[in-house]
């Protein structure tokens, strides 16, 4: 199960570290990634803003006790939304910081993950000098901040990141695989060697 949610997540980085380094000469990068975030959360709210009115409506008159929290919940997810997709310059800076954070966290996980892998030799070494260098752009990223000067470096230097971050993790689990299955074997070796 590891493994597999492994593969999903370099899969995830992998397609976002493309997307940032095809769309990093366009204007404004991080406000329209807010827009976008802002629209995903207008449409599931105003459904959900819809549903418990009607509900509401249908239930008129009856005891039926109405899921406030889910509609409380749902009208601020709509203003939020909208706050977003009319605001975005405002909140480009969270988006930058939030994507610098996420790889800090990305690449201490694959540090982690390396170490728990019990890699060894040139193999071992090699794969830990990427999460230290997306360790190093975010930091960068969050001191230089000002994601209205930086877009397009903040992109390139975000989708690089990420990219190289799966790749790194798929070349880490095809190690750790080939390291299981040889310890399989030599262990299968021994056991019947013991039988005769």
């Amino acid at each position: 199960m590891k493994t597999k949610s492994n593969v999903w997540v370099c899969i995830f980085a992998l397609a976002a570290g493309i997307l940032l380094l095809i769309f990093n000469n366009r204007n404004a990068l991080f406000s329209t990634l807010v827009q976008i975030i802002g629209i995903m959360m207008v449409i599931p709210s105003a459904i959900g803003v819809s549903i418990g009115m009607v509900a509401m409506i249908k239930q008129h008159g009856s005891s039926y006790n109405y899921n406030w929290t889910t509609i409380a919940g749902s009208a601020l997810g709509l203003i939020f939304g909208i706050c977003l997709i009319s605001m975005p310059r405002v909140f480009s800076s969270a988006i930058l910081y939030t994507l610098a954070a996420v790889m800090i966290v990305a690449a201490i996980i694959g540090i982690i993950t390396l170490a728990s892998s019990h890699l060894s030799g040139f193999l071992g070494a090699i794969l830990y000098i990427v999460p230290v260098l997306m360790i190093i752009a975010g930091v960068t990223i969050i001191i230089i901040g000002q994601p209205h000067l930086i877009d397009r470096t903040a992109a390139i230097i975000t989708g690089a990141g990420l990219i190289c971050y799966s790749i790194n993790g798929f070349v880490a689990m095809i190690g750790e695989a080939k390291m299981k299955r040889y310890i399989r074997e030599s262990q299968k070796s021994t056991t019947t060697d013991d039988i005769w």
